[in-house]
Formats: structure tokens, sequence, C-alpha cells
């Protein structure tokens, strides 16, 4: 939170126009949340333990199988809930949209959350709940409930949306120890969201 509390601040001091708000927090929030932890633990995770690396056609499958009903089916209920519009008054682009919605959010928010949070407290606390006949991790559901908090700003649908999209992500993250299948699937809920 301390690093998007410093994003935020060192934005509004550049003052950025609001179309490069957008990409600019993006860029940003990646370039200080990796390496920062990346040299806190990188003595005890190897590169790939975070999730960059590749994934099995059938985890990128199940992706799109789960993400294309669930997308559509939770972007119907926000949208009936929450009326707050998640650019605000912007107007963008679709190719502005595409990038930033659609492509970069999905990484960054990949990254830091299944790839650096998700994986540190995996290590940390490797218990499970029994959850729809399997064990979903701790560290999954707790950090969507992270995930959901800060999408609550935006309406309580979105953040119960975005914690559905956590739980999915970090679980689909946790079976394919790649986060590839997340981005995937974020990207299909972001893309709904987009188009709706």
């Amino acid at each position: 939170l301390g690093g998007y509390v410093q994003i935020v601040l060192g934005v509004g001091m550049i003052k950025p126009t609001l179309k490069a708000c957008s990409a600019l927090m993006i860029g940003l929030r990646l370039a200080m949340a990796f390496p920062r932890k990346w040299v806190l633990y990188s003595r005890a995770y190897s590169f790939s333990k975070f999730g960059f690396k590749g994934s099995s056609y059938g985890y990128g499958m199940t992706a799109i199988t789960l993400g294309v009903p669930a997308g559509l089916l939770l972007t119907f209920i926000v949208s009936r809930f929450d009326s707050t519009n998640p650019f605000g008054d912007v107007s963008l682009r679709p190719w502005m949209i595409f990038l930033s919605f659609i492509v970069g959010t999905p990484i960054q928010e990949e990254v830091i959350f299944r790839g650096l949070l998700q994986t540190i407290l995996e290590r940390r606390l490797a218990t499970g709940f029994p959850l729809f006949a399997t064990s979903v991790s701790f560290a999954t559901v707790m950090i969507a409930i992270l995930f959901g908090l800060i999408h609550l700003a935006i309406g309580l649908a979105t953040a119960i949306a975005a914690f559905v999209l956590g739980l999915l992500a970090g679980e689909l993250r946790g079976r394919s120890s790649s986060l590839l299948p997340a981005i995937v699937l974020h990207a299909i809920f972001n893309a709904f969201s987009a188009i709706w």
C-alpha cells in the first residue's frame, strides 16, 4: 500500500495529462514493486519461482475456458450494481484502453499480486482452505481478498468481482507455477469490462 501512495504522489508531482496518467502509473508500479521485492527475496527465490516462466497449453486453455463465462457473468453483474466508470470522466481512444486496461493492467497487477505477494505468502504459510472439493491455499485467498479491497473504491460489486478474479487467477498461478494463465484470465475479465 505504501508503494501505491508513493506512486500516486510521484505522478501528482509530475502532473501528466489524464491520458498519460494510467500508463505512467502502471509503469511506475512495476518499476518500483519488482526490484524492491526481488532484492529482498532474491537469495531465497529464483526468478522462475515468481512465475516468470512458460506454461503448458492446457493451463492457457483453462484460463480461457474459465475467463470467458466468468468474465461475461461478472461484468454483467458489476454493470447492474456499480455505476462508477473506472476511467472516470476521461475519454480514451480504443487503442489506449486496449494497451492500458487489457494489456498493461493485467500484467502489472498479476506480477505484483500473484507473482510477488502470493509467492512470498505461499512460502510463509503453506496451509489451505477446503473449497469446491479441492484445497485453495491460504495465500491465494488472502491475496484475493487484498485484490478485492484495492478495487473497492470503484464499487462493492467490482470488489467482489476482483475477489473472484483473484481466486481464479491465484489458483491458476499456483497450479501452473506460471503467471501467464493468470495474466490471460485477467486480460479476458478486463476485455469484457472495457467492451461493456
